[in-house]
């Protein structure tokens, strides 16, 4: 999974299918985004993963991320071995979700998309970072 963004019209793409395709939008070639590694920031956004039987649910931030209007998620995803599943957020919101999944589905990552500081994902999920 790719994300994009547009620099013309700041709209965010997501490429499911890894092709060697170009993405463009506006006429012009988009900018792939890279998740935020800045470690002044990243334990704002790092997403906290429990999983209580078929439910996943996603924290954003050792401390609640704001969720006011000029800065806040956008969107919380997962990604699994069966696909994935987006949950959008807006202003004022609980920076949480939950997610329904299969008991045999394996979550491979979790993006969180903030509206100041860009994406962010866990890397690579270790069985510390999902509390049952």
């Amino acid at each position: 999974m790719t994300f994009y963004r547009c620099s013309k019209c700041n709209q965010l793409h997501i490429n499911l299918v890894q092709n060697n395709q170009v993405m463009t939008c506006c006429e012009e070639e988009t900018i792939e985004l890279e998740p935020n590694r800045d470690e002044l920031i990243v334990n704002e956004h790092k997403p906290k993963v429990r999983r209580i039987g078929n439910f996943i649910t996603i924290d954003v931030g050792e401390l609640s991320h704001p969720m006011i209007n000029i800065h806040f998620i956008e969107f919380i995803m997962i990604e699994t071995n069966e696909g994935f599943q987006c949950k959008q957020l807006r202003p004022n919101d609980k920076p949480q979700v939950s997610f329904l999944v299969e008991l045999e589905e394996t979550l491979i990552n979790v993006y969180v998309y903030c509206s100041v500081h860009g994406l962010f994902d866990l890397d690579e999920i270790t069985e510390k970072e999902v509390d049952e």
